[in-house]
């Protein structure tokens, strides 16, 4: 059985160094780049829930507005004054 682009040829030993130092120098490359951009996004992350935080103040102090708002316009429903000709 022969092949069909004939036998294999032969790869200089500088090719093969080259390849593999390449090699060698794209992980090394990716592993640094990972460490940067885990870096980065710590940093993002601890931002971000600083950021949460501070919504979550002004969610509930917003809430308890529109509590207070609700619990006016029930008081003034269950009273009838909200009915009146004139209040609104």
């Amino acid at each position: 059985m022969s092949l069909p682009y004939g036998p294999p040829v032969q790869v200089s030993p500088s090719i093969r160094a080259a390849r593999y130092a390449l090699l060698a120098v794209g992980i090394i490359y990716g592993f640094s780049k990972q460490m940067l951009y885990s870096k980065m996004e710590a940093q993002w992350r601890e931002e971000e829930a600083e950021r949460q935080k501070k919504r979550d103040i002004e969610n509930a102090k917003l809430k308890a507005k529109i509590a207070a708002e609700e619990r006016e316009t029930v008081r003034l429903m269950e009273s009838g004054e909200l009915f009146k000709p004139g209040r609104l």
